[in-house]
């Protein structure tokens, strides 16, 4: 019966059974009512316009008293009749009929319901049929469910396969931009005149920045296909964040930021991949110093949090993010939108990558910010990463 999963009209379960006319006597219905177990009621019609419904709970009830039945058997079944039953349109959806007998029309679970479209009567409905109907829907809804994951699941892989493959083929002509682009910048091949330096230094710089983006796409595409083990080695947070900041040396003395760092004294050292650990810092304080206006300030911390979790926070009084997009900018390619922003080289790439790859150690990542005063940013390991034997004091 159940066979189109885009809808699920009640006119699925209406049962086209013949009405009476209003002048039937009560005898007569229930003997009809008697002979067909399955039937809550019948429905009293007279032309095509619904008048009532003759309900067996109803009848039952009367004839039950002899003295009822005598006065009752040869009347018309009008006088005993449902005169105000439940009306359902054949296009209501099952859930929406479900929903109006919970709320407003018990009754029909006991007398059935009359299905119409428009006035004209269509059928009768029972509360029997109406759940097996929500039943076989809520099944089809968990297969449209499942197959809506595994499709989602395909598509994912293909898109990060996409990914990996391009990147691969980006790669390749890049590294020759870059490496030319050196060569020139070195006279290698014969002294060049400073405007075309200046040229020569703005490829070289903008093809640096590609590749960094091609590389973390790659990333980003391995760590979604499951495809990204970690290396784990014992790791330095401070060393990392010396060379996060050696890194980001340029870019901050551009902009002329402030740079705080607090680390506890006898340094923090943990188990895992170094390349990651550093990956994960840099991209944190890159968007910091990215977001952060010129003569800002960036305060790091390397320490152990209250439970003893190894980690560090990257603190600024940047542009900040408003409430409502914290979550969403750690999905892939996600940007918050503003003049500030737009103005800003990034591609929504790095907090996505970060946050993967501190899954990846069994780590979390917290945001917290408030905008136009700053962003906090929070990465804690597992306790249990944290290399014993090098005593650290929370900070």
């Amino acid at each position: 019966m159940i066979n189109d999963v885009q809808s699920w009209p009640v006119a699925r379960i209406a049962q086209p059974i013949e009405p009476i006319a209003d002048s039937v006597p009560c005898g007569e219905v229930l003997k009809r009512l008697l002979d067909e177990p399955d039937r809550p009621g019948l429905p009293v019609i007279a032309g095509d316009r619904v008048l009532g419904l003759a309900a067996r709970s109803r009848l039952l009830q009367i004839f039950a008293n002899p003295l009822h039945r005598a006065t009752c058997e040869r009347r018309p079944i009008r006088l005993v009749m449902d005169a105000e039953p439940m009306l359902v349109q054949a296009e209501w959806d099952v859930d929406a009929v479900s929903e109006r007998i919970a709320t407003d029309h018990r009754k029909a679970l006991h007398e059935g319901f009359i299905i119409v479209r428009g006035d004209a009567y269509v059928g009768l409905g029972s509360a029997q049929d109406l759940l097996d109907l929500a039943v076989a829907k809520a099944r089809q809804s968990v297969r449209d469910i499942d197959r809506a994951r595994r499709d989602a699941i395909t598509a994912s892989a293909a898109k990060s396969e996409f990914l990996a493959s391009m990147s691969h083929e980006l790669r390749t002509p890049l590294n020759a931009i870059l490496g030319f682009s050196q060569m020139l910048e070195l006279d290698i091949g014969g002294a060049l005149p400073p405007r075309q330096r200046e040229y020569v230094s703005h490829i070289r710089a903008s093809g640096t920045l590609l590749l960094d983006l091609v590389n973390d796409i790659l990333d980003l595409a391995r760590v979604e296909a499951g495809q990204s083990d970690l290396r784990e080695e014992r790791v330095s947070l401070s060393t990392a964040l010396e060379k996060c900041l050696r890194l980001s040396g340029p870019r901050i003395q551009a902009k002329g930021h402030h740079i705080i760092v607090e680390c506890a004294r006898r340094g923090i050292d943990i188990l895992a991949d170094t390349r990651r650990i550093e990956q994960i810092m840099l991209n944190l304080f890159t968007n910091a110093v990215k977001y952060t206006p010129d003569d800002g300030s960036i305060r790091v911390r390397i320490n152990l949090d209250d439970i003893g979790r190894p980690g560090f926070q990257v603190l600024d009084n940047g542009i900040g993010i408003a409430q409502e997009h914290l979550k969403r900018i750690l999905e892939p390619f996600a940007r918050v939108e503003s003049a500030y922003v737009r103005e800003t080289e990034g591609s929504g790439v790095g907090l996505a990558l970060a946050k993967q790859l501190i899954d990846l150690h069994g780590g979390t990542l917290d945001i917290t910010s408030t905008l136009g005063v700053g962003t906090v940013v929070e990465v804690r390991f597992p306790a249990a990463r944290l290399i014993a034997d090098a005593p650290a004091q929370s900070a």
